[in-house]
């Protein structure tokens, strides 16, 4: 199905499409910044194993003339900030910052309702 729609015309709403295909719903972020001639996609630590697909995908179809500025969307504070100091000391940076925290919650420490 990606392959088919890398035919026609490169929008931001193909690419949308294509996207939620790869990653899922909301699993993604795709931004045009038209006057840099720059797309900045972000995929979400939940559908990191199709990063690699959107990169070879963006490759393909992306216009030649523009910039890819393609990485994962990492944790952020509205996301960590749900945490005790307590609950992130028991957590590396690695962690804080790689790991899917789905719903406050995370393998191996207290969801933020329990501090």
């Amino acid at each position: 199905m990606t392959r088919l729609n890398e035919t026609l015309p490169f929008t931001i709403k193909t690419l949308r499409r294509t996207l939620e295909i790869l990653c899922g719903e909301g699993k993604y972020s795709a931004d045009v910044v038209n006057k840099a001639y720059r797309l900045v996609v972000r995929v979400a630590l939940g559908a990191r194993s199709s990063y690699d697909n959107v990169e070879v995908m963006l490759g393909r179809i992306a216009p030649a003339n523009m910039i890819i500025d393609l990485s994962l969307l990492y944790n952020q504070h509205k996301t960590i900030g749900r945490y005790t100091h307590r609950q992130l000391a028991e957590m590396t940076h690695f962690q804080i910052r790689d790991e899917v925290l789905m719903d406050g919650k995370r393998n191996n420490a207290l969801s933020p309702d329990q501090a």
